[in-house]
């Protein structure tokens, strides 16, 4: 009975291996996911028990505890994808409303409006360490600085070249 649970010695030792190097990357996701914000808490919860289930498989080298440890990578696996899948959903909806109010609102602004608001906003990001947040606004001002008239370009010219020193 022992001999057709238990694999053969080399079949067994690949697929621990497989399962040690999916624990890494599901590690690696995990990290990566907590340093974007993500609440990672489930996933984590389940990955705490792999590495029992994969050195109980290492040490019986039986079928049935090779699919416990594979059928728990798969578990936490599922739980990374649909936290992914979520998010990824609610961030492009949020994106989409939050863009079609930009739009609205922006289109309600005259161009010298729309410069000052945007060396603002520049502004303000600067302040709180968001550098590229902050090139990307004054890419903006530039773009619409061309829409302005002699006199609307004189008034803004010097917070633009403020503006420049900062981000230099």
């Amino acid at each position: 009975m022992e001999m057709a649970e238990t694999t053969d010695a080399a079949g067994a030792a690949r697929k621990i291996e497989a399962l040690k190097s999916e624990l890494a990357h599901i590690k690696e996701t995990i990290s990566a996911y907590r340093k974007q914000g993500k609440d990672v808490f489930i996933a984590q919860l389940k990955a705490t028990a792999i590495p029992a289930k994969i050195k109980m498989a290492e040490a019986t080298k039986t079928q049935k505890d090779l699919a416990i440890a594979s059928n728990l990578i798969d578990a936490v696996k599922k739980e990374l994808g649909m936290l992914d899948n979520q998010l990824v959903t609610g961030a492009t909806e949020t994106f989409k409303r939050a863009s079609a109010s930009f739009q609205q609102e922006e289109a309600q602004q005259t161009p010298l409006q729309q410069v000052n608001d945007y060396i603002a906003q520049a502004e303000e990001a600067i302040a709180s360490g968001k550098k590229e947040q902050a090139i990307m606004l004054y890419n903006r001002v530039r773009e619409k600085f061309t829409l302005l008239g002699p006199a609307e370009k004189k008034e803004v010219a010097a917070a633009c070249q403020k503006l420049l020193a900062k981000l230099r």
